[in-house]
């Protein structure tokens, strides 16, 4: 595990660097300067070269149908082809609430490890699920997720923050093997996991961190506390949030938005933030991108702001607008959808509809 160099040496693919961060105590930040730090600490604003692939999923990409993780690393590097999920340099995982991610490999520990309950009762529930997952692994052919499903499958995902289960999902299943659990120090992975979190969520906290992590709101709480040296208050409206300290003055170096055109699938980091109405101020759209029981759709990020949702099927785009787009937003939007790596035969048709 290596602990996050971000802000001391920001990876922007040697393009433009970002402002030399000054250490404050606490500040007052407004939700449009949220939003911006939040596009360009998620590599939003600009593509990082293809040779920084591991930082585009330095707090890990989602990876659910379409193909999510492969779509949301097209939206953060140049070059990037139908093959790139499986860059040497990346590996699945069970991640965060039990959803598959693409990490870095360097990673490992810490969105395993960085998820191991405390609590010795629940820890030992999951080493146990995570033994018997290994005796299945040793009597089976060709491991899958079928030999390992004997129980739950939920308890199967749990046992991954062992770190004694590999995984590697293809689109249409899943490998499972099992391996030798990291020699990392458990504390500092937790730590470094929250790290992570607070970097591209922030201004942010610790409910909104369990959450995300899908863990315990006590082993949060107590994370968090451990990492609070490291953190500054951030408040807005009335509420009190944290922020690393070494990214801090991101929040006010950019006022507006970055130019920048995405096609953001769903389960994108950028759309996984807890704190939906302000990215999304009105109920209406909001329930249009995050929609309770129903499959969500991707994120149209125009010029910074979120601007509707697109759905695929096969080569066909399906992009609902929550205003009216002129046609020289519509081709920027459109060739992004061109540029999008393959996952079906012909080429992209895009057909625009309005709420």
């Amino acid at each position: 595990m290596t602990e996050s160099t971000y802000a001391r040496e920001p990876p922007v693919g040697g393009r433009q660097p970002l402002p030399t961060v000054r250490t404050m105590t606490s500040s007052t930040s407004t939700p449009s300067q949220i939003l911006a730090y939040r596009l360009w600490v998620n590599h939003l604003a600009l593509r990082l070269d293809r040779g920084h692939v591991d930082e585009a999923a330095f707090v890990g990409l989602q990876d659910s149908v379409p193909r999510s993780a492969l779509l949301s690393l097209h939206a953060r590097v140049e070059e990037i082809e139908f093959e790139s999920w499986d860059d040497s340099g990346l590996v699945q995982v069970w991640g965060p609430r039990g959803a598959v991610y693409v990490i870095s490999r360097s990673d490992f520990a810490v969105f395993t490890l960085g998820r191991l309950p405390r609590n010795s009762g629940r820890r030992r529930v999951v080493e146990e699920d995570a033994a018997r997952i290994r005796d299945l692994l040793g009597r089976a052919d060709r491991p899958s997720l079928r030999t390992v499903t004997e129980g739950s499958v939920r308890r199967v995902r749990e046992a991954a923050a062992s770190g004694t289960i590999g995984i590697r999902w293809d689109g249409s299943r899943i490998d499972v093997w099992s391996i030798e659990s990291p020699d990392d120090d458990a504390e500092a992975c937790r730590r470094e996991l929250a790290r992570r979190y607070f970097r591209a969520f922030g201004p942010s906290t610790p409910p909104a961190f369990a959450i995300w992590a899908g863990i315990d709101r006590h082993d949060a709480d107590t994370t968090f506390e451990r990492l609070r040296p490291e953190l500054v208050e951030v408040r807005l409206g009335g509420s009190v949030r944290w922020i690393p300290a070494e990214t801090q003055d991101l929040l006010t170096a950019f006022d507006d938005a970055p130019d920048t055109t995405r096609m953001l699938p769903p389960g994108d980091a950028y759309l996984l933030t807890r704190d939906r109405a302000l990215v999304v101020p009105d109920p209406v759209l909001r329930s249009r991108l995050w929609p309770q029981g129903n499959v969500p759709p991707g994120g149209v990020l125009l010029k910074g702001e979120l601007v509707g949702t697109w759905r695929r099927h096969g080569h066909a785009f399906t992009i609902s607008s929550w205003r009216v787009i002129p046609s020289r937003e519509k081709e920027l939007i459109e060739a992004e959808v061109a540029a999008m790596p393959p996952l079906a035969t012909g080429q992209p048709s895009v057909t625009w509809t309005a709420i």
